[in-house]
């Protein structure tokens, strides 16, 4: 399945604009390849769970805590790590 498809089915069903909520629900990290042939699930899209997603070889990573939450936060550090190990594995974000 293609990345845009499963991304906005999850849009439509998660229906993330009727709610007011400080996190960024959605795509957070869109890494190159859309085809999603395996999906992994994480409460937090912490280091540990990027790196098990990785090693299951999936594509996609859903989790419900992301990486932003509502205001702009600098790509170094913890979060630049995450992000950095995303993008090179080829691994996106989607939250909830």
């Amino acid at each position: 399945m293609q990345l845009a498809e499963l991304t906005q089915f999850l849009d439509g069903y998660l229906n993330h604009a009727a709610m007011s909520d400080m996190s960024l629900n959605g795509l957070q990290v869109e890494a190159e390849g859309a085809e999603i042939k395996r999906v992994a699930l994480a409460v937090d899209a912490s280091l540990a769970a990027i790196e098990g997603a990785i090693a299951a070889n999936a594509q996609l990573l859903i989790t419900h805590h992301g990486l932003f939450w509502g205001r702009p936060v600098a790509l170094s550090g913890m979060v630049g790590r995450r992000v950095r190990t995303l993008i090179q594995a080829g691994l996106s974000l989607y939250t909830s």
